[in-house]
């Protein structure tokens, strides 16, 4: 059997005879070619922004016909290998070749369990001349002649006789339907009380404001005292704030970030997300002066675009690596598509730190 594109799908879609997989199989393994382009099938096969072939003419000579003569076999020598070279040459007519392959397997591989009597009922929309009157469909042996066991197996587990069906789905729709109603009507009691609250007392029109005359008042009224402010609730915020004034200085040492901090990482699309965190005021002075995002570029090589959020109170720095992952989970080449173990690797990476912190 020759190595051609038709018979590496075969291959590849398990559509082959058992020695004709196994010789298939060892002339993949003894071709470089072959091998890539069975990586290149997988791929391209699993893209997602593929595009598809552009429209043509009759005289498209990579339309649908086409290609459906091609993966019968149908097709001349010549029309075999234009074709072929076509695919080959461009990943588009690649994908449609091995999808369309992919879908034929799938359907043909499992015939279609059709009921006897929803044949029946498809040989009697047939009229005409070649309509046959009566004609029944062929009932397997050991089945009953009316098709019940067939009709069992597109019912999901329904009895097949559906007449008392006919009144209770509507019933059963009308319960539901009053249900749901009366579940809204209690989740608003509010808007019921103050519907009823304004049947029962109307607004009532406003009233002329009294202006109190003292014209004839020896003295007037003393004016009323200003309102007492009322002191404003002080915000409590972390000790760091306010009352941190040191500093950490003194002889350091070469050792992982991770002995001092943690650190927890993951995905937001196609960026990453890093959260550093310290256990003490000291260590938190130290990190918030130390981690730049220049220096956590530094630090992580393939970051290029990096925002940093300060969470005192927390005694945390939050990083945000734009673009790392690319597109998001589904497109991303890293090795770990969703940065879980960017943090690790970050708390892995050894730096100068204070010995005070050790």
């Amino acid at each position: 059997m020759r190595l051609t594109l038709r018979t590496l799908l075969a291959y590849l879609d398990d559509t082959l005879e058992p020695h004709e997989i196994k010789a298939i199989g060892q002339k993949v393994a003894e071709s470089d070619a072959a091998q890539e382009l069975v990586a290149r099938i997988k791929q391209i096969t699993r893209r997602r922004r593929l595009t598809t072939p552009p429209e043509a003419g009759a005289g498209d000579k990579f339309g649908a016909n086409t290609v459906a003569e091609y993966l019968d076999n149908e097709l001349s020598t010549e029309q075999v290998a234009e074709l072929e070279k076509t695919c080959l040459e461009s990943d588009v007519h690649l994908a449609e070749v091995a999808s369309c392959h992919q879908i034929l397997t799938l359907v043909l591989g499992e015939p279609a369990l059709v009921p006897p009597t929803a044949r029946e009922r498809m040989y009697g929309l047939v009229k005409g001349r070649e309509a046959i009157p009566f004609r029944k469909a062929h009932v397997r042996p050991g089945a009953s002649a009316d098709g019940d066991d067939h009709d069992d197996l597109f019912l999901g587990g329904l009895p097949s006789s559906r007449g008392w069906m006919i009144w209770a789905l509507p019933l059963a729709a009308a319960l539901l339907i009053a249900a749901l109603a009366l579940a809204i009507w209690q989740a608003l009691p509010a808007d019921r009380i103050v519907v009823a609250n304004n049947k029962t007392n109307p607004p009532q029109a406003p009233q002329p404001e009294k202006v109190a005359d003292h014209t004839n008042d020896a003295k007037p009224p003393d004016p009323p005292p200003p309102p007492t402010p009322t002191p404003a609730t002080k915000v409590e915020k972390h000790p760091f704030l306010e009352t941190y004034g040191g500093t950490v200085a003194g002889p350091t040492r070469r050792v992982a970030l991770g002995r001092v901090y943690g650190a927890r990482s993951g995905d937001k699309g196609g960026d990453a997300n890093v959260g550093v965190w310290a256990r003490s005021d000291d260590a938190y002075a130290w990190l918030r002066d130390f981690l730049t995002p220049d220096k956590f570029k530094e630090l992580v090589p393939e970051a290029r675009e990096v925002d940093r959020y300060e969470l005192p109170n927390l005694l945390a720095l939050n990083f945000v690596a734009r673009g790392l992952l690319g597109e998001g989970v589904a497109a991303s080449t890293r090795p770990d598509p969703q940065a879980k173990s960017l943090g690790e690797y970050l708390r892995a990476r050894e730096v100068d730190l204070p010995e005070a912190l050790l």
